[in-house]
């Protein structure tokens, strides 16, 4: 089962302030969902 380190994209981690900007979360799906093409071309 491929486990990749994938990036989180938030800011100021475990702190009063964090937060993770939208197209933090959008360019995190993108990656998923392209990691999910190229193990299915295998």
């Amino acid at each position: 089962l491929p486990c990749p380190n994938i990036f989180a994209g938030g800011h100021n981690f475990h702190g009063r302030y964090e937060y993770i900007p939208l197209e933090s979360m959008e360019k995190a799906s993108e990656v998923i969902l392209n990691v999910i093409k190229l193990y299915a071309q295998e």
